[in-house]
């Protein structure tokens, strides 16, 4: 019985350890887009040119959200191999 206990225990512990993984994912890519849009929008209305911060912005911060993602599941994959291995 304590068996099917831990088991079940351990099983709720790694359905949270992936959901807080999924909402560290979607942070890292939303906020650096949010604050692009809104910076590059600042930029544009501070200097008077119409898209062109707000696109490169856009642009830039995109690219710096995925990389965060890209390190964040090579670590977490990383991690999962060496686990894999004891």
């Amino acid at each position: 019985m304590w068996e099917e206990v831990l088991v079940l225990r351990n099983n709720k512990i790694e359905i949270l350890k992936n959901l807080v993984l999924v909402t560290q994912l979607g942070i890292s890519v939303s906020l650096p887009i949010i604050a692009g849009v809104y910076i590059g929008a600042y930029l544009d209305n501070k200097f008077g040119t119409a898209p062109i911060f707000l696109i490169v912005c856009l642009i830039m911060f995109s690219i710096g959200g995925f990389a965060n993602v890209f390190k964040m599941v090579g670590f977490k994959k990383k991690k999962t191999d060496e686990e894999d291995l004891r």
